[in-house]
């Protein structure tokens, strides 16, 4: 039980709530014992200043001739007028015998009380708290008595702190039994909160178990304030997201590479056959001719599937440099104007002067090369393929136009997939295996530029590649 978190946090909750009450409770005890042990200390105080002041004035009468009469400190009726519930006087004399005192000390002497502790005072006397035999806590205050300069013994008053240790004793026990009916009720509701805090990583949890390969499409879409948990979920279901995308994507591309090399092979195998059952040198030689065809073509396959392979992977190293790209685009031009020629496509470039990147040689050649290839390729006779370099801003912005068939809309979001074509306007006949795009898409942000594509249906397409310019 105590290794779920929502236990730990009500445990951690519940000990906190107890230290915070236990210095609570401890401060209000104290602080509420100082105040009644400092109203006792007044009354004592105050008490023994009245009897002092009574002793030390004449009572003025009838026959005194203004001179008047002196209380005598043995006088019974003086402890009884200034005695009271709880608070009770013993007089001594000069010589140091009791002279008078309240009936309760008459039982309980103060000789046989023992000193709790020596309080501070700022009156003329010693204040004491002395402990009675079964009676409790008493504060004493023991001050001389005078009268006319003249030192007649000492008056002691006695308060009573029965009382005041009961109530204490009640609040005590009040304290207690509030902080453990506090602690388990604190205990229970912070369970019950911190169960319904974490739900739904329960439910995460469940979930999680449940996923498999082919069920990807479990979502928790947890609703409620946005709060930790409900992030922690949201980012779940994003993940499963592009964790089902990835694995739709892998198994699609497991597909598509099947296909396209199941192709070729079918080609060599049936072309082999044919061959083996013939006897004319002219057919070995179309044969091979084909055969070797359909390796080029394989091998191509597998080139640009290694290339985006480690792409993916992160392993392909750059061999970067100051790279002029009107000299690229011109050799672009230079190499397919061939290939352009025969099929009835103007080919022209049009590049401004020193627009140069920093890059790699190589890779950039490579991004070009598929652009006008793919242009050249998909642009039928008649028709015309522009080149064009400029500058936009930071940028170096390369564009390849084309007046082909065009891509539809649909499937403009999806042309840089890999092993995607368009069915209108990309045939296997016409070459390619639909990872030229994929390859120049990669080489652009591998160059921190990015690469767009405008396209009309039967008015053609039209490329554009930004890259960061150097200047």
């Amino acid at each position: 039980m105590f290794k779920k978190i929502r236990w730990k946090l009500s445990l951690w909750y519940a000990g906190l709530l107890a230290v915070i009450l236990v210095i609570l409770g401890v401060a209000l005890y104290q602080a509420l014992e100082r105040s009644l042990i400092a109203e006792a200390i007044r009354t004592t105080v105050t008490r023994a200043q009245q009897i002092s002041a009574f002793i030390d004035a004449p009572e003025i009468g009838d026959g005194d001739n203004g001179q008047g009469t002196f209380v005598d400190i043995a006088d019974p009726d003086l402890v009884n007028k200034f005695s009271s519930e709880g608070i009770y006087i013993e007089i001594s004399g000069q010589e140091g015998p009791v002279v008078n005192n309240s009936f309760f000390l008459q039982k309980h002497q103060l000789n046989d009380s023992r000193l709790l502790s020596s309080l501070k005072s700022s009156a003329p006397g010693t204040l004491e708290i002395r402990g009675f035999p079964d009676l409790g806590r008493m504060v004493v205050y023991s001050m001389p008595l005078s009268r006319n300069g003249q030192s007649l013994g000492m008056v002691k008053v006695v308060r009573s702190l029965t009382l005041m240790d009961s109530a204490l004793d009640r609040l005590q026990l009040l304290l207690l039994l509030l902080s453990g009916g506090g602690l388990i009720l604190a205990i229970g509701v912070g369970a019950a909160l911190a169960k319904a805090a974490l739900s739904p990583i329960d439910r995460i949890t469940k979930t999680a178990r449940q996923i498999r390969a082919e069920g990807l499409n479990r979502r928790l879409n947890l609703s409620g304030p946005e709060d930790e948990v409900t992030r922690l979920a949201n980012a779940f279901d994003e993940m499963l997201d592009r964790l089902e995308t990835a694995f739709q994507r892998e198994r699609q591309f497991t597909a598509d590479v099947s296909h396209e090399l199941r192709t070729p092979l079918t080609v060599i195998k049936g072309t082999a056959e044919v061959a083996l059952r013939g006897k004319d040198p002219q057919e070995y030689a179309e044969a091979l001719t084909t055969a070797d065809g359909e390796v080029d073509r394989m091998s191509n396959i597998i080139n640009a599937l290694l290339t985006l392979a480690r792409a993916d992977a992160g392993q392909q190293q750059f061999e970067t440099d100051t790279v002029n790209m009107k000299e690229l685009v011109e050799d672009a031009c230079a190499t397919f104007t061939p290939l352009a020629a025969k099929k009835g496509i103007s080919l022209d470039a049009e590049a401004e002067e020193s627009v140069e990147v920093y890059g790699d040689r190589e890779r950039l050649r490579q991004l070009l090369h598929n652009l006008v290839a793919n242009a050249v390729n998909y642009t039928p006779s008649g028709g015309a393929v522009t080149i064009s370099l400029g500058k936009d801003g930071d940028w170096a912005k390369i564009t390849v136009i084309d007046t082909g068939a065009g891509i539809p809309e649909d499937d403009l979001p999806h042309i840089f997939d890999r092993f995607y074509r368009v069915d209108s306007a990309r045939s296997r006949g016409e070459g390619g295996a639909g990872l030229g795009l994929s390859i120049v898409k990669w080489i652009a942000e591998a160059h921190g530029g990015k690469i767009d594509v405008e396209s009309e249906v039967g008015k053609g397409s039209t490329f554009t590649v930004w890259l960061p310019y150097t200047y």
